[in-house]
């Protein structure tokens, strides 16, 4: 069998009316099947309840504890708490993904222009199909979390520790964390299209990760654009303002956003070359 050709159940759009670029394939899915797109950011909502849950448990613990203390003590115990909270965010954050990738095959679909998707149905599927990817990518995504979150902490609160040690770290940090971030969302995709054995999915979506770095990472911020705010502030109206804006549409925008850049990169570096038939599926190859 030949290295990609793995793709699953095939289908063929009959609407003519396709878009004509992945620009407008935004637009055409996203306000076109609302409904469903609706729907399909709400059932991922729910995937990401526990860890907004563990969120907010973790400020309303560090906000009961006494302020009046040393400043090297009040420094070990923020750093207690990130690392801590960093840690237990992993398998919350891989249960997200696992609802996130059953969206994302979902999405998949819409993108393809299947007219016989059901938001509901084709999520179970989701769910049935992807959690190889899925949990994969939520581990990558929690390790990346666990990085860079545990480090702004940790660093800082180093009694004597050079300062621009400390920036370099967490520069080296970042950068090592957006591409596991990036990884994380390369897999959630590729699984959606892609039916790769464990190992050779996690092979496949690092080398599309590493080679798609530094535009995958602009994409991820626009992808995440609704969803990163909640983890920057410790305000619980403004996590509940963006918890909704993620409800309504921020989930079902970052699945799109990344379908949508996931279709692009796997025509380039896989269907070009290994299945031509396949680039640009759901657009109106028409010239």
């Amino acid at each position: 069998m030949a290295f990609f050709d793995l793709f699953k159940k095939p289908y063929r759009p009959g609407d003519e009316r396709l878009p004509k670029n992945r620009f407008r394939a935004y637009f055409d899915v996203m306000f076109g099947r609302y409904p469903k797109m609706l729907a399909l950011s709400f059932l991922s909502f729910l995937f990401f309840l526990p860890f907004l849950a563990l969120t907010v448990l973790k400020d309303v613990y560090a906000m009961s504890l006494p302020a009046d203390v040393p400043n090297d003590v009040l420094a070990y115990r923020e750093a207690t708490i990130a690392v801590a909270y960093a840690l237990l965010s992993i398998p919350f954050l891989m249960l997200f993904f696992y609802g996130l990738g059953a969206s994302a095959e979902a999405t998949q679909k819409l993108v393809y222009q299947d007219p016989t998707v059901t938001a509901f149905s084709a999520f179970g599927d989701g769910l049935r199909r992807n959690y190889k990817s899925s949990l994969l990518g939520g581990f990558a995504f929690g390790l990346g979390f666990f990085l860079i979150y545990s480090g702004i902490y940790v660093y800082s609160s180093l009694e004597g520790f050079p300062l621009f040690l400390s920036i370099a770290l967490l520069v080296v940090s970042l950068f090592v964390t957006l591409y596991f971030f990036h990884l994380a969302m390369v897999l959630l995709t590729s699984g959606a299209v892609y039916a790769f054995s464990f190992k050779a999915s996690l092979k496949n979506s690092a080398y599309l990760s590493l080679v798609s770095y530094f535009p995958g990472v602009l994409v991820f911020l626009l992808a995440f654009a609704f969803a990163i705010p909640v983890f920057l502030t410790n305000i619980w109206l403004l996590q509940g303002l963006f918890a909704l804006l993620c409800l309504f549409y921020g989930f079902a925008h970052l699945n799109l956003v990344y379908c949508l850049y996931g279709d692009y990169v796997f025509d380039r570096y896989i269907n070009k070359i290994h299945a031509p038939e396949e680039v640009d599926r759901g657009l109106d190859r028409r010239k």
